[in-house]
């Protein structure tokens, strides 16, 4: 089960699940790139890419739905 990514017009990338969003991938200046989960009880996580943004929210919410389905 993956997510459907799109762009915004900031140029963050969207991971959403149906009309949802689970996951932000950003940059800011002097921070450099992260993932914002918008799930509870995940934190955010620095990541070195958009590209390994995406890679660590899909594991992420992998994991998260694991979890859920114990």
């Amino acid at each position: 089960m993956s997510l459907i990514w799109s762009k915004d017009k900031k140029g963050n990338k969207n991971g959403k699940k149906g009309p949802y969003t689970m996951f932000v991938v950003s940059y800011y200046t002097g921070r450099g790139y992260f993932v914002s989960p918008k799930l509870p009880g995940l934190k955010t996580v620095d990541v070195s890419s958009p590209e390994q943004g995406v890679t660590v929210a899909e594991r992420l919410f992998r994991e998260y739905l694991e979890i859920l389905n114990r």
